[in-house]
């Protein structure tokens, strides 16, 4: 099984406050999350990043399942999707989850 990083970025969405409120919605239903687990917690993704764990298929099979959630929004959009094999976190002032 594997896990999935992807990106979307809405083109022509600045003005919709509800936009990303909605895509973070539509992405987590189809168990996309937007953060990322460790040892001592779990921490935030950056804005529109998500993860999903435990997949079978392809990057191909990611991005096709992304672009029908995107679609929805009306927006013109770019998605990547990469597989990972770990990671590691950085930022300034983590954000921890919850």
């Amino acid at each position: 099984m594997a896990t999935f990083l992807v990106r979307v970025e809405l083109h022509g969405a600045e003005h919709d406050a509800n936009v990303y409120t909605n895509l973070h919605a539509a992405m987590a239903n189809a168990n996309f999350a937007r953060f990322v687990h460790y040892s001592d917690g779990d921490y935030w993704l950056p804005t529109a990043m998500y993860v999903i764990e435990g997949q079978s298929g392809t990057c191909a099979d990611v991005r096709n399942a992304v672009s029908i959630i995107v679609r929805q929004t009306g927006y013109a959009f770019q998605s990547f999707v990469c597989e990972i094999y770990g990671s590691q976190y950085c930022s300034a002032g983590l954000i921890k989850k919850g």
